[in-house]
């Protein structure tokens, strides 16, 4: 059995060449080293922590048996005789990338190799500002509830007018106040008419009878009519009355008198 031997220093200071039986103890990083035999040295445990890359790179004495572990990147990796590998294969995206017109994600894909993840935006949805600019497109503008205070909304403004309207006043409303008709489209037709105070003119070919302009037209032209030629019969009527014979008076210039 051979003789063992313990020495200790600075894993720096590590023997590049090997002495069978001899354990090393290094100080900076509390490790033990042992010479197998003349070629072979091996670290007990074999489990080394670095607190970055940096670290793990500035080793100078690596073992193709040991554990590495590198705190600040959560990764282990090993000795392959020229290089670190790691040995825990990086997950998860590491960037992702929008395409698409749209508003909204239809479709999503990872790619393995670049560790991408791609979003598609492929459809277009409303949002609250479409409906905002829609509906301030439909109403106009309400004008100030006051002097700069502008309406919060279009139920205060009408609750305002209607208010205005309850307490007697139309003053309130604005254009609406200018407005002496109705759209004969919104109403009955016999509704729109009462409240608009409008008729139907009607066409030349109307009856008297018709309940239009055009008819009243006709109606009051026939009555006229009527009423002349009643009149022109009365006094034809009261003319041929006062027919008699024309014949000389004594003592009278006129005698008679005829149409």
């Amino acid at each position: 059995m051979a003789n063992i031997a313990f020495k200790k220093g600075l894993l720096a200071n590590l023997p590049s060449t090997y002495t069978e039986g001899t354990i090393y103890v290094t100080t900076d990083e509390r490790a033990m080293y042992l010479d197998v035999d003349n070629s072979t040295r091996i670290r007990l445990g074999d489990f080394q922590e670095f607190a970055n890359l940096s670290a793990l790179q500035s080793n100078t004495n690596p073992s193709t048996t040991a554990l590495y572990y590198i705190t600040d990147l959560n990764v282990l990796a090993k000795w392959n005789g020229s290089a670190y590998v790691q040995i825990n294969l990086d997950t998860g995206a590491t960037s992702v990338e929008v395409v698409g017109s749209g508003n909204a994600v239809t479709d999503a894909s990872y790619d393995a190799a670049s560790r991408k993840l791609t979003l598609t935006m492929g459809a277009t949805y409303t949002t609250a500002d479409d409906v905002d600019s829609a509906i301030t497109t439909a109403v106009g503008n309400l004008g100030d509830k006051e002097p700069d205070v502008p309406y919060a909304n279009v139920k205060e403004y009408v609750d305002e007018k209607i208010a205005d309207v309850v307490a007697g006043s139309i003053e309130g409303l604005g254009n609406l106040a200018s407005k002496d008709e109705v759209a004969e489209s919104d109403l009955e037709a016999t509704l729109a008419a009462k409240i608009n105070g409008k008729a139907d003119v009607g066409t030349d070919d109307d009856e008297a009878t018709a309940d239009t302009v055009k008819g009243a037209k006709k109606y009051a032209e026939a009555e006229a009519d009527a009423a002349e030629a009643a009149a022109k019969a009365y006094a034809d009527g009261l003319v041929g009355a006062l027919d008699v014979a024309d014949s000389a008076v004594a003592t009278q210039l006129v005698s008679a008198v005829s149409e």
